[in-house]
């Protein structure tokens, strides 16, 4: 699969005309059809259904679409960035977070970073922890930023914890159940389970959690919960009405329409940042103390 190959798919796919096509991409009509004849049998399948008279995207060309654009740019934002890099001496960063709640917190560390070196050139991943830490493993990224996972281990990386959290209650202040809870200093576990719960775990840790029968959060599975990936949808879900939710301490918002309680039986665990133990550790240094000084 190269380059040329999806550049016409993609282009195909929004003309549905091979001159147009064509036309566009600078290229011969045969050019074209020989770019998508030798996608599709790379691929085993048909990405196109054709007559004399139109062009439609197949079902499975349909699917292919987002994942073709997706290889384009990501090989196009490369090149880009290898060309900046070769001809400004950029430094590069990567940096792997799990919660959209974080780049508040990564971009001023960043900040704090960039006013010493003009160079920086930094990159923020959004991704599930475990694919993030995979990544760091392979290089791909330069830290990542979340809490300790018990389940990873790597001898070539470390952790530094940032500090120990636990998870705090939060409810909207237009649910039924918030008279309940506006005089009090502090929840119970046993206070919770007459409510639906907004469970905000990562996928990854949910198939976990349920294959071993048991929840990272306590959970009343007689209940209608809902769960999402990220401590963002779970603040939104939360302000629509849909219950409860428990979040780290850290991913704490103000926000005057939620309330907001210390969970007395909560389970702690540190936030921090996974790094490779590599040569060159200058940028990662950098980075923790700056992340260091934005929670003090």
């Amino acid at each position: 699969m190269n380059t040329n190959q999806l550049e016409c798919f993609i282009t195909l796919s929004s003309t549905l005309n091979y001159a147009r096509c064509a036309e566009e991409l600078h290229l011969t009509q045969p050019a074209v059809s020989k770019q998508i004849k030798s996608l599709e049998k790379e691929l085993g399948c048909e990405l196109f259904y054709r007559t004399t008279r139109s062009v439609e995207l197949s079902e499975i060309g349909n699917q292919f679409l987002p994942e073709a654009k997706s290889m384009l740019d990501t090989y196009y934002h490369s090149k880009e960035w290898i060309n900046n890099y070769k001809i400004n001496e950029y430094h590069s960063f990567k940096i792997g977070y799990t919660d959209p709640q974080s780049i508040k917190m990564i971009t001023q560390a960043l900040s704090d970073m960039y006013i010493g070196d003009a160079t920086l050139s930094p990159k923020l991943v959004y991704n599930q922890t475990n694919t993030n830490l995979q990544a760091l493993s392979n290089h791909f990224l330069d830290v990542v930023v979340c809490m300790k996972d018990a389940l990873f281990k790597d001898s070539h990386i470390s952790f530094e914890p940032i500090h120990h959290d636990g998870f705090v209650f939060i409810i909207s202040k237009e649910h039924d159940a918030y008279h309940t809870f506006k005089d009090l200093k502090a929840v119970h576990t046993s206070d919770l389970f007459p409510i639906e719960q907004v469970i905000a775990l990562p996928p990854y840790l949910l198939k976990s959690y349920f294959s071993r029968g048991r929840t990272l959060l306590p959970v009343n599975n007689k209940l209608n919960n809902i769960i999402c990936e990220n401590v963002n949808e779970a603040y939104g879900l939360v302000k629509a009405g849909f219950g409860f939710a428990l979040v780290p301490e850290f991913q704490v918002v103000e926000d005057e329409e939620i309330l907001t309680l210390p969970w007395l039986e909560t389970p702690r665990n540190d936030f921090g940042i996974y790094y490779f133990n590599g040569a060159d550790l200058s940028l990662t240094k950098e980075f923790i103390k700056a992340v260091k000084d934005y929670y003090k």
